[in-house]
């Protein structure tokens, strides 16, 4: 009961919305329930395409505990957590920190101008789980990211998760 505001449930590698045609936008809880590393580039890469330059994006990502801090692409110290699925796939879950946040984001032409955790209970059945967020304040800055720099990005993040 919003008006003139519309909802979609797409996939996020491709939105359905013309080149920087989006005042701002929500990614909340989002990223870090993907497959894996790439499609969580390619979705960065499709939300910077269609926000407008300067456009505020909102997201919350899951936040590495504080005695599992390293950069989560470091191939030593990675903490994506590979699971099955329920649909019998592999996953992984991807913890970020508010320093590999601020990397990536800013790899895949975005600012991040506040970034601060927050802490949820979340009752699955009779247990109570405790789930670590990372609430952020994003502008995209960045309208053009060449196929090369894409690349490196796929390097970093993708090839050195062991």
């Amino acid at each position: 009961n919003l008006p003139g505001v519309e909802f979609f449930e797409t996939s996020l590698t491709k939105l359905p919305f013309a080149d920087a045609s989006l005042a701002g936008g929500l990614c909340w809880r989002v990223l870090h329930n993907l497959i894996d590393a790439e499609e969580v580039i390619a979705s960065l890469l499709e939300i910077n395409r269609t926000l407008k330059t300067d456009a505020p994006l909102l997201m919350a990502v899951r936040a590495a505990p504080e005695e599992k801090r390293p950069h989560w692409w470091n191939p030593k110290n990675s903490y994506i957590h590979r699971r099955a699925n329920s649909a019998g796939d592999w996953r992984e879950d991807i913890y970020f920190t508010p320093e590999s946040l601020q990397l990536l984001l800013t790899l895949m032409g975005f600012e991040l101008i506040y970034c601060e955790p927050i802490k949820e209970n979340e009752k699955i059945g009779a247990t109570t789980i405790d789930n670590n967020y990372l609430a952020a304040h994003i502008l995209k800055k960045k309208s053009t990211i060449d196929h090369e720099w894409i690349s490196m990005v796929h390097k970093l993040i993708v090839k050195f998760q062991g």
